[in-house]
């Protein structure tokens, strides 16, 4: 006993011993003092993100929030220095409680958060597109508009195309209620000059109503956001429309004229230069009776050639004076076969043509003047109904025969 009282003794006596001590005994203090009366401080903490509460109503018919990109806000926050100095942005609870549809505002609550509190936000509300979220997309055809351009005298400007066809549709996801009143998509671009020669340009997609208001595209999603345009710059010239016919007899008695005489179309200038005329799609003359003398033609456009003024088919009108028909029996004698099958014998029923031409001409037709004739390579022995057959003049120039035949044909 007398030597730990002589031990203590010596230890309270030295000033090493009693600096250690009190530096034990200061740092007890503190920590039960700061875990009892710690003071409190702040801390602002940056890109904190905002969670989006659905109603259980409103989710159970399919609404959701529709944003392009994550709603963040920046926060301080105040508490306990030993809760909130390791705190990160997601940590904090900042929550939007969304009972309504469509495009609202909402207040910012911060009060599912515990010891600490958040003292201050960078914004205190947000507005939100609830809506039903169409995943799956829809598809619209996209078209060009150029705006403020202008073409040479002598040229002029086409209507924008888009340049790939690959851009000519374009999907369309996100709200439902926004792509609903979608009426068509447009590819944009304002040219602000003068061009003499076709061009390319970007241009932006613009989605447009049915009363051709844009339509604010913050709550969809497009495939692609620019396409490629080219604005043609063309030549525009009027030419004379040619009429014309096949199967026509050498010498054509039938007169043909066109409802419209000339066209307006327009096309690359090195091609419109060279162009005279166009021609319509011909007139069968086995389609041509007395009765038979409107019809209407497309006209048949060069390649890059289109018309300019809306003209795509013309009306004929055929003067027949002094023109008549006449039935004649073809028989048998009338029959030049072709393709017979070797060894074998075609001969054919007889059956009425119609023969078309001026009285003069037909007054000296018999059948003998008429060929009949037939590709019998499909054909094997027996008899055979419905046969096509070709039936022409053998020597009259300027008779022809009306409508298409077949005919009854035996190989034996």
């Amino acid at each position: 006993m007398t030597r730990l009282s002589s031990l203590l003794s010596r230890l309270l006596k030295s000033n090493r011993f009693l600096a250690i001590v009190s530096l034990i005994v200061s740092f007890v203090i503190w920590f039960n003092l700061s875990q009892v009366y710690n003071p409190v401080s702040t801390r602002d903490i940056s890109d904190v993100p905002v969670t989006f509460r659905v109603s259980s109503a409103l989710a159970a018919d399919g609404y959701e929030v529709i944003k392009n990109s994550e709603i963040t806000v920046d926060v301080t926050v105040s508490g306990k220095t030993a809760n909130i100095s390791s705190l990160s942005a997601n940590d904090i609870d900042i929550v939007a409680n969304i009972t309504g549809q469509g495009i609202k505002t909402w207040t910012l609550d911060s009060s599912d958060n515990r010891n600490f509190d958040v003292i201050a936000m960078s914004m205190n509300q947000v507005t939100v597109m609830t809506d039903i979220f169409n995943r799956d997309g829809e598809n619209f055809e996209v078209t060009a508009k150029s705006n403020n351009v202008s073409a040479p005298d002598g040229l002029i400007v086409d209507a924008a195309k888009v340049k790939d066809e690959a851009f000519s549709q374009i999907k369309i996801k996100g709200a439902q209620s926004v792509i609903d009143k979608i009426a068509y998509v447009v590819a944009e671009t304002d040219v602000n000059d003068t061009i003499s020669e076709t061009t390319d340009f970007d241009g932006n997609i613009a989605l447009f109503d049915h009363e051709g208001k844009i339509i604010d595209s913050s709550y969809v999603f497009l495939s692609f956001d620019t396409a490629k345009i080219t604005v043609p710059i063309l030549m525009k010239q009027e030419v004379p429309v040619v009429v014309t016919f096949e199967n026509a007899p050498k010498d054509n008695p039938v007169k043909a004229t066109p409802s419209i005489k000339t066209v307006v179309v327009k096309g690359p200038q090195q091609l419109i230069e060279k162009l005279k005329s166009v021609e319509l799609e011909p007139i069968n003359f086995a389609d041509i009776t007395p009765d038979t003398t409107e019809f209407v033609q497309k006209i048949r456009m060069p390649e890059s050639i289109e018309s300019n003024d809306g003209n795509v088919e013309i009306a004929v009108n055929l003067e027949m004076k002094g023109i008549t028909y006449k039935n004649i029996v073809v028989t048998n004698s009338c029959f030049e076969p072709q393709n017979v099958t070797q060894g074998l014998t075609a001969t054919m029923d007889s059956f009425t043509v119609k023969i078309i031409g001026s009285s003069s001409v037909l007054k000296g037709i018999t059948a003998d003047d008429i060929v009949v004739s037939a590709d019998l390579k499909s054909y094997s022995k027996g008899e055979h109904s419905g046969v096509p057959v070709m039936v022409k003049f053998a020597n009259k120039s300027s008779a022809w025969v009306a409508g298409l035949y077949t005919a009854d044909i035996k190989q034996s």
